[in-house]
């Protein structure tokens, strides 16, 4: 009996161990740039827990030195080791809290980085358990699985659009973006070239008609899938501002967030070069 009560004893305090928040000092030991704002460096650090691992970069915006400023500075969470940021709120960054804190969800974990130390180059970084707080801030690692509406109607998996033999890229665009536009002749050129080894889908986002949308997608020849794009799957890909590109690998595994069309060549040729010269 005895040993019984000791067992159960042993167990609680293992369950407790395991369902509690788990807190982790960081220095902030490098600097990553902004995609947005030239020569601007971030003071930034790498986090890892298991399977989950995430860049955390800080965003003084007024520019005054004080790295945790609420409710005006930021915090970026990006791919692991990456070397570039955005620095615009969206999915990926948020505004400081007057407790100096953001919660963020990585992968199905949430965490809360708090910034409090942020001017000694210091964040905590604690692991939530139980917690279901709706997280300031979102990153993933693979491609979300979740279901499409393609612009013939149909819905599908998106998981079922990628081509396991070829990597992906996926443009979020509108016809209201002029950039976007420019981005998906660049697509058009790169998919003629590429095809053999990429697979595209294009996300189309707050345009209503979508006569319109397929008239444009028809005249400019866009062969490859086209979705209507809604704000679930936009916070699921973490997307921040048009055009928005992503690249994943034949697995599913992403490769980067953010990515220029003309960055592609580097990721899937077999030699790193000048894109107009590979594709003209």
């Amino acid at each position: 009996m005895r040993k019984c009560v000791v067992l159960i004893i042993y167990l609680l305090i293992v369950v407790s161990a395991f369902s509690q928040n788990r807190d982790t000092s960081l220095a902030l030991t490098r600097f990553v740039y902004s995609y947005d704002i030239p020569h601007i460096k971030l003071p930034a650090t790498d986090y890892k827990s298991g399977s989950v691992q995430f860049t955390i970069a800080l965003f003084d915006a007024n520019n005054d030195s004080v790295w945790n400023t609420p409710e005006t500075d930021m915090v970026i969470i990006a791919p692991y080791k990456t070397d570039t940021v955005y620095t615009h709120i969206g999915c990926q960054a948020a505004l400081i809290n007057w407790h100096k804190t953001v919660t963020v969800k990585a992968g199905k974990a949430l965490f809360r980085i708090n910034c409090i130390k942020a001017n000694a180059g210091k964040l905590v970084v604690t692991k939530l358990m139980n917690d279901t707080t709706k997280p300031d801030a979102m990153l993933f690692n693979t491609i979300p699985d979740i279901n499409v509406t393609l612009l013939s109607g149909k819905q599908d998996s998106l998981k079922n659009l990628l081509d396991r033999k070829k990597y992906t890229y996926v443009l979020f665009w509108g016809t209201w973006c002029q950039n976007c536009l420019e981005s998906l002749n660049e697509m058009k050129k790169i998919y003629a070239t590429y095809n053999s080894s990429l697979n595209m889908i294009s996300m189309d986002f707050s345009d209503a008609d979508t006569n319109k949308i397929r008239k444009l997608v028809q005249e400019k020849g866009y062969t490859w899938p086209q979705v209507i794009s809604t704000e679930q799957l936009n916070e699921a890909f973490s997307q921040s501002g048009y055009p928005y590109g992503v690249l994943f690998a034949p697995d599913g595994g992403l490769v980067k967030q953010g990515m220029s069309i003309n960055d592609i060549p580097l990721y899937i040729s077999p030699k790193r070069g000048d894109l107009n010269s590979q594709v003209r």
